[in-house]
């Protein structure tokens, strides 16, 4: 009757609708691709009510659609399941068409739609009468799609069709999520492997090597310049000049910063100066060069200072 037709309307958008909630709870709380996937496969079973529920991804070498997550009743249905995109016969079937129309692709009468006979005889005795397959997107390109069958035939009507369309949609923005942190990481990885690598170059120096801000303010340096002011790095961080030597050097130190900031090129000047540590005297010749954010605004200072006591020495030995 149209009465019982209607309730069996409402129950089966009730059911997708609780589908779609609870998977927009999973894109949520799940942070890898593989995790995500098998979840919407158990929702779609679960809540959905549908008798199976499969992920398959692009092979992009190979042209085939490869299951990365499944659940329900005859999963072992995807066994033999081989869905090559191109391929004359089986490259018809809801599957491959999803993807090579980037679309969604219904068969609501699976016993006799001619394009599913391929794999007709396997998906009837499991009791599938009716499949849909909704494409998955990374970055805006078909990445694979999620399939679904249901015991009853013509299950798919407009309305089902869109709400199944639009949760894969916020599934497919859920994996961009996931991507982007992922790329995040592995940029923050490599630079901190990189920053790594710097600083043991930096640190093996017998230059005197330290950074700045525009302020004067010491934002690192290395051992050798340690042993100039006699503390260690975490104590230099955060003070500047006046901290440690007299205010007619530090001027001398902080005018010096100030010409390197104002030139487009590296700044250079020889300094006599006093370690700390032991008391000796040496004679520097510092290279100081401007340092830039992304936007070329000068946010410091950068300097190497080399001791050319012994080659001065030299110069003036050989010149008498």
């Amino acid at each position: 009757s149209k009465r019982k037709e209607s309730q069996d309307q409402i129950k089966k958008i009730s059911r997708l609708y609780e589908t779609i909630s609870q998977v927009n709870l999973a894109t949520l709380k799940e942070r890898d691709e593989q995790g995500l996937l098998q979840k919407v496969c158990d929702i779609s079973v679960t809540y959905g009510k549908f008798r199976m529920a499969w992920v398959g991804l692009i092979d992009n070498e190979k042209k085939v659609v490869k299951p990365v997550a499944v659940s329900g009743e005859g999963s072992d249905y995807l066994h033999d399941l081989n869905i090559f995109i191109n391929d004359p016969l089986n490259g018809k079937g809801p599957t491959a068409r999803s993807i090579k129309e980037d679309s969604w692709i219904v068969f609501n009468d699976l016993e006799n739609n001619v394009d599913f006979l391929p794999w007709r005889k396997n998906a009837l005795e499991k009791g599938y009468r009716s499949s849909g397959a909704f494409p998955m997107h990374l970055n805006g390109s078909v990445v694979g799609n999620l399939n679904v069958y249901a015991v009853e035939p013509y299950f798919f009507d407009e309305e089902e069709i869109h709400l199944m369309q639009d949760m894969v949609d916020n599934i497919s923005f859920a994996l961009d999520k996931m991507a982007q942190a992922i790329h995040k990481k592995e940029a923050e990885d490599a630079l901190q492997k990189k920053n790594v690598h710097f600083r043991a170059l930096i640190d093996a120096q017998s230059d005197l090597i330290w950074m700045k801000d525009v302020e004067g303010v010491y934002l690192s340096c290395n051992p050798t310049f340690e042993r100039f002011f006699g503390a260690k790095e975490k104590e230099i961080i955060g003070k500047t000049d006046y901290d440690f030597v007299d205010k007619a050097l530090a001027d001398f130190f902080r005018e010096k910063d100030k010409v390197a900031m104002m030139a487009e090129g590296p700044s250079i000047n020889e300094e006599e100066i006093s370690y700390a540590d032991d008391g000796h005297k040496a004679l520097l010749e510092t290279i100081k060069v401007p340092m830039y954010d992304d936007d070329d605004n000068v946010i410091g200072v950068l300097g190497v200072g080399r001791d050319i006591t012994e080659r001065k020495q030299h110069e003036r030995y050989t010149s008498l």
